[in-house]
């Protein structure tokens, strides 16, 4: 006899006794039908899974040694206040995984001791083209604002993730700066640690128990226990057509010969895979080669050579190798010294005898200011090059423009002047280069910089005489006569 798994009969003695009829028309029940159900949601719960982890990572240091007090680190209270620098380079970052264009959107440490709680922490970053943290880099952008962090330990391998208010693009050939500050904190154990590597120099930072030290911008100490560090980042995509340049800043730099130009830093320019960049130099600002001197020449971050005394026009190409298209950034320039923009101003006489006067003035944006005195009206200084060191003398000659101050402060004090004799006090800004003899650059724009004193004349003869009333007759060494009444 023929069993059809349709009849009910059938269906309560076989395996099939847990399906329902077939339809008319379709195909059988069989446990084929599962098996496609259960594979579909398998693998909708991984695509599920890729998605919440789309971002990959770069790990930085492997070490298991812990921090200690001596050597301090971002999550510590040891101190009140502590201000930290740590230093990634290019080939470390690249190493990890990291490409040009990759946005970093959380960033995090191996907590071995957990601090309980650190108060105001704030992260920034930049980019730099240091490779070690000897001194502290400024310019940087803030990453995640201040806020109560409490890091939770982990163990060796893992890391305490803390996600970037605002995401840091990686330009894929600088080091990256990232700056930790956090403060007041109670001096209270347990004190925090956390895993690192050896790097040296690869740590700046600042401790104190007094007040904050987040503005610094030099450090007070350098270390080599750098904490090991995970980067969450979604990887850049491939550069088409033409890259956008970006800016260059600082536009304008006055300095002297033989002084290094600040860095030069690329900002707004196209991040992305296959992106290169390449500074270049003009002396006449038409012309241009690539640089041969100086350092991070194909990086976003370029330090020039000492300045020879001539102006250099600087500007920086960047290229999308795919399309080998390329823009060029506006040109910057790096020129002699000028003379200072800003004049001193208010200058007052605050205090005037018969032979002693004080001045007080503000002060320009000068490096110096130097101070004339003359009893008739002064005549402006003129820029001068291969000039001697200025002399400076408070006791005043008794004629003539005299110097009497030379330096950065804003009051002096003369001496040496005559009583009751007007006398002219000036202040002039100015910039000198070299170590003697000088280039002076003055800035004479007249204003509030002069002013005039007169010292006191002292009395001559009283302005009343006395007859006393009384009858004549010798008193020590006075004559009187009786008087008429």
């Amino acid at each position: 006899m023929i069993n059809y798994y349709n009849f009910l009969n059938y269906r309560k003695d076989s395996r099939f006794s847990s399906r329902e009829p077939d339809v008319v028309g379709g195909n059988p029940n069989s446990i084929g039908g599962k098996r496609t159900s259960w594979f579909v949601g398998l693998m909708l719960f991984f695509l599920l899974l890729m998605g919440n982890f789309s971002f990959a990572q770069c790990i930085i240091g492997t070490g298991t040694s812990v921090t200690t007090t001596s050597g301090g680190n971002p999550l510590e209270r040891y101190y009140n206040y502590e201000h930290y620098q740590l230093i990634y380079t290019a080939a470390e970052l690249s190493a990890g995984g990291m490409t040009a264009g990759s946005s970093i959107t959380a960033l995090g440490f191996s907590v071995s001791t957990s601090p309980v709680s650190l108060a105001n922490f704030t992260i920034s970053m930049g980019l730099t083209t240091n490779t070690t943290a000897s001194s502290y880099v400024t310019g940087l952008t803030v990453v995640k604002p201040a806020f109560t962090y409490t890091p939770t330990v982990q163990t060796a391998g893992n890391f305490d993730m803390i996600t970037l208010t605002t995401p840091f693009t990686w330009d894929g050939t600088s080091s990256i700066v990232v700056n930790t500050c956090t403060g007041s904190n109670p001096f209270t154990s347990p004190y925090g640690a956390v895993r690192y590597t050896t790097k040296t120099t690869g740590v700046g930072y600042t401790r104190t128990d007094t007040n904050s030290n987040c503005a610094n911008t030099t450090n007070a100490s350098t270390g080599n226990n750098r904490p090991n560090i995970r980067f969450n980042f979604t990887a850049g995509s491939s550069c088409s057509g033409t890259p956008t340049a970006g800016t260059v800043s600082p536009s304008t730099q006055n300095i002297c010969a033989g002084t290094t130009p600040t860095s030069l830093a690329l900002t707004g320019a196209t991040a992305a895979t296959g992106i290169t960049f390449q500074w270049m130099q003009s002396t006449d600002g038409t012309t241009y080669s690539n640089v041969t001197t100086g350092t991070g020449g194909t990086t976003t971050t370029y330090t020039p050579a000492a300045f020879g005394g001539s102006t250099i026009y600087y500007k920086c190409r960047v290229t999308c190798t795919a399309s080998s298209a390329y823009a060029d950034s506006s040109p910057v320039t790096v020129g002699p010294p000028v003379a200072p923009t800003t004049q001193a101003t208010a200058t007052a006489a605050t205090f005037v005898s018969y032979t002693n006067a004080t001045a007080t003035w503000t002060v320009g944006n000068g490096a110096r200011r130097v101070v004339y005195i003359s009893n008739s009206p002064i005549t402006d200084p003129s820029n001068v090059t291969g000039a001697a060191v200025l002399t400076a003398n408070t006791v005043y000659a008794g004629s003539g423009q005299q110097i009497i101050y030379d330096g950065t402060a804003a009051t002096v004090s003369v001496t040496g002047l005559s009583a009751g004799t007007t006398y002219y006090i000036k202040v002039y800004e100015y910039n000198r280069c070299g170590s003697g003899p000088y280039d002076y650059y003055y800035n004479t724009t007249a204003g509030t910089n002069g002013t005039s004193i007169t010292t006191l004349t002292p009395i001559s003869s009283f302005p009343f005489t006395e007859t006393f009333d009384t009858t004549s007759s010798s008193v020590g060494a006075w004559s009187v006569s009786a008087g008429s009444g």
